[in-house]
């Protein structure tokens, strides 16, 4: 039972009585405290394809397109006073897609489609949470443009799907990208059947 105060009683008792409103703000959803995002670069790089992982050891990785040029960054501490506006280039790739993947080991991935062979994704990788990266290789050619792509690592293989046009096609297809020794060359075997889009079924 809530105790009154001497003013709140006085009021109860008074012949003529004031409406008492109270008013709970609450800053959460189902009590969960609402995200408030803050701003912390606005850069004037290009809108273009882009990607962005966090490393085991809490770096911030990006990669990004610009023309014919594909550019990483690496922010060893991210935080709002940062710096955002450093890009090393990383090849030659005509705008597409990218994504990143983290295996279990802290492995990183960046598996990249450019739009002038679309058909072809390429993959470089990192063990010293993308401070280097290999060179570039050509992972598997699909049987048709890739218009997205993502990316989920675990240790030893990598799962890749992909989507061959826009929303609402059934088109998504998933490659696992095996580790092996740097001289083993066989082709990466394609997995199951293509995934049907539940709107298609």
């Amino acid at each position: 039972m809530r105790t009154l105060s001497a003013e709140l009683i006085a009021a109860q008792k008074a012949h003529t009585r004031t409406p008492y409103l109270q008013v709970t703000i609450s800053d959460r959803l189902a009590g969960i405290r609402r995200l408030r995002p803050v701003q912390w670069y606005a850069g004037a790089e290009p809108d273009e394809g882009h990607a962005a992982i966090v490393a085991a050891d809490g770096s911030l990785i990006r990669v990004r397109f610009n023309g014919a040029t594909l550019y990483r960054s690496r922010v060893t501490t991210p935080t709002i006073g940062s710096t955002y506006s450093s890009w090393t280039s990383w090849g030659t790739f005509t705008a597409g897609v990218v994504a990143f993947a983290k295996d279990n080991a802290g492995k990183l991935w960046c598996f990249v489609a450019d739009s002038a062979t679309p058909t072809q994704v390429w993959a470089s990788t990192s063990t010293d949470n993308g401070a280097s990266w290999s060179a570039f290789t050509l992972q598997f050619t699909h049987s048709a443009a890739v218009a997205y792509i993502s990316a989920s690592g675990k240790t030893g293989s990598t799962d890749i799907v992909v989507r061959q046009r826009p929303p609402l096609h059934r088109d998504l297809g998933r490659r696992r990208h095996q580790d092996r020794p740097a001289h083993h060359h066989r082709p990466r075997r394609r997995l199951g059947r293509r995934l049907e889009h539940p709107h298609h079924r």
